[in-house]
């Protein structure tokens, strides 16, 4: 219960600079400590979990297609361009250099610490297969957020939740060896593992795996990839 408040409290004096998995994490706790209190608290859990899992993938999606910024490839051209997480893998995947992405870095630092509004600034963007991949991730992620969301707010009784699980493992594995923001990974992990049966174990065992993956490669898989070519 003290954690449940304590999150609620940071969370409501930072709310407009916290990430927003903090948000589910702390929507987690209060989920874990009601359920404490509960006759049946496994059941709650895991209801709770499935719920919580489809909504944020449900709102997910559904502000991607409205913005328009990732049907159009925009969002990710630019984060590729301007991010350091993306660093490693636009370097293996394209044709941009590490100096070319340094000198993009530099600009953006230039802004942020002296804007000017009649500068103009040009961004090295390589060749078209920024943006043809920028497309594709962004193609990608809509589709998989969908899927998650569509699969885990299904009723338990209809055939195709069964592969819910499988959906979430593979937006977590396609998005977190890109970009490894841990702290939506392992809520992600503990929410899908929460919401097994107790024979559920080979799911089990197979989320387990996810996380320790998660923490042994995580944002260097490209790196890794980049020593066998």
């Amino acid at each position: 219960s003290l954690l449940g408040i304590g999150a609620i409290v940071i969370n409501i004096q930072e709310w407009w600079t916290i990430d927003n998995h903090k948000f589910l994490a702390t929507y987690w706790i209060i989920v874990c400590t009601l359920s404490c209190y509960a006759k049946n608290t496994l059941y709650y859990l895991k209801k709770n979990a499935q719920m919580l899992i489809g909504l944020c993938f449900l709102f997910a999606a559904s502000w991607k297609l409205l913005g328009g910024e990732y049907l159009n490839g925009k969002f990710f051209y630019y984060e590729y361009l301007l991010d350091t997480r993306f660093h490693d893998f636009i370097v293996y995947w394209t044709n941009l250099t590490s100096e070319e992405l340094n000198a993009n870095y530099s600009l953006l630092n230039e802004m942020e610490q002296r804007p000017h509004l009649f500068t103009e600034y040009q961004l090295i963007n390589g060749s078209p297969i920024v943006y043809k991949l920028s497309l594709l991730t962004s193609y990608w992620t809509i589709f998989i957020e969908g899927l998650v969301a569509f699969l885990f707010l299904l009723p338990s009784k209809i055939r195709l939740a069964r592969y819910r699980d499988f959906a979430l493992i593979t937006f977590i594995i396609s998005t977190y060896s890109i970009v490894n923001v841990q702290g939506f990974n392992y809520i992600l992990v503990l929410m899908g593992m929460s919401q097994q049966k107790f024979y559920s174990r080979k799911l089990f065992a197979l989320y387990l795996c996810v996380l320790c993956w998660s923490e042994l490669i995580g944002i260097n898989w490209s790196l890794f990839l980049s020593q066998f070519v």
